[in-house]
């Protein structure tokens, strides 16, 4: 039994031996890449492999300087071994750097944004409509996760005007940590601002006053809607996105003096409209069209990279040479 034991352990032994010599990685993706249900082979352009060979090579790393494998028992991993004398430490350095800065990146990009109304905006609304109790400051903190799904056209507007009849917009939606409230009835962006650093006034909240026995007044009030991650307002001001507020209305009824709270508990971001499918089966036809939507969400880049497709920006973890 000793002996069978001692047999077991010597090549786990060598290993560890080798690895304090060699230098190698180990990197763990959020899934294998795939196409069509199956998992793309090593040698396939789209491949995590061929897609770290080429940011190396970009890198000015030569191509037989590194050997860059699959797990065989986990599809998920890919092992980097560098061969020896290939690469000087500056080269190391640089490949690790780059890798630990995906995963930086990744952990910090967030969907965090802020509704700021100006104190003077406030006072013109409570003047004008003889309104009180709008806040000058919303939060919205979302979760560390979003959907992919599909919305109906009619339900967006103003942010998809145009697009009407038998088509499905393509969205990702967000839910927050924790319900809120603004004191809009719709939020939509002012025509040409932009989504920056500066503190400028880009979104228009409308304003209703809903008080008894009195006709409805609404008011357009400018407001700053405050992004927090760069990627995501260039994606913005592209226009390949557009923000949207799942407003609730109000869940009672309010006084003379005060402004109705209406409730935010999702955020949506609209990316493109599709055509609906002409497949007879419901189940099929909604399946179908979200893999469409997944496809296009895939193109986004970040911060949707980190979390959709298995680009590079799907690396979770690593573990390098010098850990434990």
């Amino acid at each position: 039994m000793k002996l069978l034991t001692s047999l077991i352990l010597l090549p786990m032994l060598m290993l560890v031996g080798c690895k304090g010599q060699e230098r190698w990685i180990s990197l763990n993706f959020s899934g294998p890449v795939t196409h069509d249900g199956r998992v793309l082979p090593p040698a396939s352009a789209r491949s995590h492999e061929s897609q770290l060979a080429n940011q190396f090579e970009k890198m000015g790393i030569a191509p037989g300087a590194l050997k860059i494998r699959r797990d065989r028992d986990d599809q998920s991993v890919v092992h980097i071994k560098m061969v020896q004398g290939a690469l000087d430490a500056q080269q190391q350095e640089a490949i690790k750097s780059y890798l630990i800065g995906l995963i930086e990146s990744r952990r910090h990009a967030n969907f965090r944004m802020s509704l700021t109304t100006d104190k003077t905006a406030i006072e013109e609304v409570a003047s004008k409509l003889s309104m009180a109790g709008m806040k000058s400051l919303v939060t919205f903190n979302t979760l560390g996760y979003f959907s992919v799904n599909l919305l109906d056209p009619q339900s967006l507007k103003p942010y998809r005007p145009g697009d009407t009849g038998e088509r499905a917009v393509c969205a990702v939606t967000l839910r927050l940590q924790r319900p809120t409230s603004v004191s809009y009835s719709s939020i939509e962006r002012i025509e040409g601002a932009a989504f920056s650093g500066a503190r400028k006034p880009n979104v228009y909240g409308e304003v209703r006053s809903l008080r008894p026995s009195m006709p409805e007044q609404l008011m357009k009030v400018p407001v700053l809607l405050s992004i927090e991650d760069a990627d995501l307002r260039r994606l913005l001001n592209e226009g390949r996105l557009q923000v949207h507020f799942q407003l609730e209305p109000p869940q009672r009824s309010w006084g003379a003096w005060a402004v109705p709270m209406y409730g935010v508990e999702n955020i949506s971001f609209t990316l493109t409209s599709i055509d609906v499918s002409d497949i007879a089966n419901p189940v099929l036809r909604y399946s179908r069209m979200h893999q469409q939507c997944t496809r296009e969400v895939a193109t986004l880049e970040r911060p949707f990279s980190f979390q959709t497709g298995r680009g590079l920006d799907s690396l979770r973890d690593a573990v390098f040479w010098d850990e434990p």
